[in-house]
């Protein structure tokens, strides 16, 4: 039973996702001989089972605090439909863990960004076309540099305008780095500074522009081999190569400017332009494996059990990245192409999430502490289903279907860290450590 005076958080319902086709129905069903199985989740809760404890308080510099504390073991349920439609020519090969499905779940409770107005964005536009013009003419460096990006322009605006790119707004991070990079531009100040951090809202904690810029990078890089991917394990020329390009471009940055995600070099636009005249760079960048992208869940048990990094040098949290690019880019697709059946199984669902923690940085104003950004971090998960009625070919297919969708668990693990961070942000009682608000002392 809940306790009432604990705070109830709801999920979102999920589309139906395709679990698998050519299945073998019960002898009397309206669809037989075989039909195609999806999975739906609905009614999702999630519950405290026990109170908040203590807290870690650090001061920051102008009055500003973090704070960071463990969440109670949190619990979800729900009910879930297993369903079942008549079988139909798919474009989805269901095999394995769905991964020609693509894209996202909308993240629930996410703000709807202002755009840029159109005459700042036509301004912003004409100083990149200048800066571009200026590259081209410069050196051979600049003219190689520019030439890469128009030979794979097609496979990126492809990402962009199928919307397979994740989190690329960043929760306004984008706009305020795009306008601080036009002001660097076209005045004197540095492109990257050192001690900015840009909000990114949902997507986490503020980080800077070297940072926000390498997790782009990944996030195109995710969706370029995702379209690509060729059902093989491999990624088709045309987005192989796109994908090496951008890839040897950060490469590029990190050895002419010394810039990495961790590591910042303030660098202002004419010092940029002399960092590409000097420039050595390959005229063939070297492939990319497609496999931490494709299946980024493997590289990170991998990781767990050696402690090394991925091919590429990719590091843990480069891949929880991509795996969470990845489910949404999954879950987009599915709920695209969901088609609503005929219920074979209904039952409960639930799991029960322990390790969880909310950091917190919290800013004084009027003699009161003000949360100023939330994060959750919410470990990964399973996904219990009551399947004690399933049987036959259905039985059998649909448990081994289910448990190779980690795409759906990552995607409920997504879900449940924004919901809490929503609800720290605006104070929810029992969630939200007293040590966030309050009095300044």
């Amino acid at each position: 039973m809940t306790d009432p005076g604990r705070p109830v958080l709801r999920l979102p319902d999920t589309p139906g996702y395709p679990v698998a086709r050519g299945v073998t129905l019960p002898e009397g069903h309206e669809y037989t001989p075989t039909g195609s199985l999806s999975l739906r989740l609905g009614d999702l809760k999630v519950t405290l089972d026990a109170d908040l404890g203590g807290a870690t308080v650090e001061s920051l510099d102008d009055g500003h605090r973090k704070v960071t504390y463990a969440l109670p073991p949190l619990v979800v349920s729900g009910r879930y439909s297993l369903d079942v439609t008549p079988e139909q020519p798919q474009l989805l090969d269901t095999a394995g863990d769905l991964r020609p499905l693509s894209d996202q779940l909308a993240s629930p409770g996410t703000p709807v960004l202002e755009l840029l107005a159109d005459d700042v964005r036509d301004a912003y536009l004409d100083t990149a076309r200048e800066q571009r013009e200026k590259l081209v003419k410069e050196s051979d460096k600049g003219y190689t540099l520019v030439s890469t990006f128009y030979e794979h322009n097609e496979i990126y605006n492809e990402a962009f305008q199928k919307d397979a790119v994740s989190g690329w707004q960043a929760g306004g991070a984008t706009k305020e780095m795009a306008r601080d990079t036009d002001a660097a531009v076209t005045g004197s100040g540095v492109v990257n500074s050192r001690s900015k951090l840009y909000d990114r809202g949902s997507e986490g904690p503020p980080l800077s522009f070297n940072a926000i810029s390498f997790l782009h990078k990944l996030s195109v890089e995710t969706a370029v081999v995702l379209l690509g991917d060729d059902g093989r394990g491999g990624v088709k020329p045309a987005y192989q190569k796109a994908v090496n390009a951008s890839d040897g471009f950060g490469r590029s940055v990190i050895a002419q400017t010394g810039n990495e995600k961790d590591t910042i070099v303030p660098m202002t636009a004419p010092q940029v332009h002399e960092k590409v005249k000097g420039s050595q760079s390959d005229d063939e960048p070297p492939a990319v494996d497609p496999g931490p992208y494709l299946d980024p869940d493997s590289h990170l048990e991998r990781i767990a059990g050696t402690g090394t990094t991925t091919p590429g040098g990719l590091d843990e949290a480069d891949l929880r990245h991509i795996r969470s690019c990845r489910a949404r880019f999954l879950g987009k697709q599915a709920a695209a192409r969901s088609a609503k059946g005929a219920v074979l199984h209904q039952g409960p669902c639930g799991t029960r999430v322990t390790g969880a923690t909310v950091t917190a940085e919290t800013r004084p104003e009027a003699g009161r502490h003000v949360v100023a950004w939330v994060s959750a971090d919410i470990p990964d998960l399973s996904l219990e289903l009551d399947d004690s009625d399933w049987s036959g070919d259905v039985g059998r297919t649909a448990r081994e279907r289910i448990a190779a969708m980690g795409f759906v668990r990552t995607l409920l693990q997504d879900a449940l860290a924004e919901r809490v961070r929503i609800a720290v942000a605006n104070a929810v009682p029992g969630l939200t450590h007293p040590d966030l608000t309050g009095a300044e002392s």
